[in-house]
């Protein structure tokens, strides 16, 4: 989702392992956000910016 945070854990209600009792349901699966640096990018709060030179004409 925009402006997630490095390190935040989503869950995903009913979407992970089964069980091994069939009567059971699913259980959560937790995502948890990896980032990495891209030097195109900087990140202000949960915004995103880049600079790129546009022509007017």
């Amino acid at each position: 989702p925009p402006g997630i945070q490095e390190s935040a854990a989503l869950r995903v209600p009913g979407q992970g392992n089964l069980d091994p009792d069939p009567a059971a349901p699913p259980g959560d699966l937790i995502v948890v956000i990896n980032t990495e640096k891209d030097s195109r990018f900087e990140r202000r709060g949960e915004h995103l910016y880049r600079d790129i030179a546009i022509q007017i004409p």
